[in-house]
């Protein structure tokens, strides 16, 4: 995402002056990220540790070449970035035998003197990743901005193309994808080394990429609904994310599922990509007359109708499944042609009545 400024490293706590921080090992090359600060003066706290820490220690463990070995070997071990020795409580200087076990597992060691409390390096550490954490934000909220008015036609697709190519995409073959809103921070770490281009709104997120297999992995990953267009060129930006927001839609209905273009390629995806006033008149005049006929007689025709659709307009499984005759089956799908004009029997009936059965259960209040 552009504008996401760096990860804190070690180099970033030796340079800054309120710390107090020197480097006892190495003299230089402290690029390693540092994700936190642990306070330990355990031998062995890699079960309490994930990677990417600083471990911070005084030392009161440290009595020898054994158990500065076995400290150092036990960070080591978990990916830690480093550790930070605090003398002047225990050790008025960095023991001989922890400085050769750092040298021998390449381990950075970090001095702070006495007065300086670790607290200060993981407030310090956490004041950084607010701000990091605003600055992407906003970052994210402006990349999702022009992505939303490109998608409604009101910016040129070539308006991307600057952040597409700084996110390391070629603009001749992209991804298009729709999330739900609030999501493009948590999308970055699922999506992994993957080039992509984030963006956020009130209403939904975007993911551009060169390929669907990152895209799905992190929707089932994040068991977030997503839905994505096929691959197309910058220039047709605008048809790629109308596509992909008709596909997110249909994925809500799928919880944790990712809907591309073959999703799209069924009577539901059609349907999904409907609007409400398209659908409601099959409601009205095709289902209402059945379902008042249900509740003003107690007719059952439309539990009888979902039954047919669903045993693939078979009779006989009909019959079975609800438990009735299969002329009783037969007498009320012709009841349900009278009250609607449309015939159950006929291929292009059951396709009317199937879209104001659909409709009728996903319009909801909205109709």
């Amino acid at each position: 995402m552009p504008d996401t400024p760096p990860p804190t490293t070690l180099a970033d706590l030796v340079g800054e002056p309120s710390l107090d921080l020197e480097c006892a090992y190495p003299a230089g090359g402290l690029d390693r990220p540092v994700r936190w600060a642990h306070s330990t003066e355990l031998l062995d706290p890699s079960p309490y540790l994930s990677g990417g820490e600083l471990v911070c220690t005084v030392g009161t463990a440290v009595t020898g070449d054994e158990t500065a070995r076995r400290l150092v070997g036990a960070v080591a071990a978990v990916g830690a970035s480093g550790i930070c020795f605090g003398t002047g409580d225990v050790h008025d200087s960095v023991p001989e035998a922890l400085l050769a076990a750092c040298r021998a597992h390449a381990m950075p060691l970090l001095v702070a003197p006495l007065g300086r409390p670790f607290m200060a390096i993981s407030e310090w550490i956490a004041d950084r990743r607010a701000d990091a954490g605003t600055s992407e934000l906003r970052a994210a909220e402006r990349t999702g901005e022009l992505i939303a008015l490109v998608a409604e036609r009101l910016a040129a697709p070539a308006a991307l193309e600057p952040l597409a190519t700084a996110a390391g995409l070629a603009t001749g073959a992209l991804i298009f994808s729709v999330w739900p809103a609030g999501t493009a921070r948590r999308l970055g770490p699922a999506l992994g080394t993957v080039a992509a281009l984030l963006g956020d709104t009130s209403a939904v997120a975007f993911a551009v990429t060169a390929s669907d297999a990152p895209v799905r992995r992190a929707s089932a990953d994040l068991s977030l609904p997503c839905g994505y267009s096929r691959t197309v060129p910058l220039a047709d930006s605008s048809r790629a994310l109308s596509e992909a927001r008709a596909a997110f839609d249909l994925a809500r209905r799928r919880p944790g599922e990712a809907v591309g273009p073959a999703g799209l390629a069924t009577l539901e995806g059609l349907l999904a990509q409907q609007s409400p006033d398209r659908l409601a008149p099959f409601v009205d005049r095709l289902l209402e007359p059945l379902l008042r006929s249900d509740r003003d007689r107690r007719t059952n025709y439309v539990a009888t109708l979902r039954a047919f659709l669903a045993a693939n307009a078979s009779l006989i499984d009909t019959a079975r499944a609800q438990y009735l005759h299969v002329n009783t089956v037969r007498h009320r799908l012709e009841r349900v042609r009278d009250l609607t004009g449309s015939n159950p029997l006929e291929a292009t009936g059951r396709t009317d009545l199937t879209i104001a059965l659909w409709a009728n259960d996903h319009l909801g209040p909205t109709r």
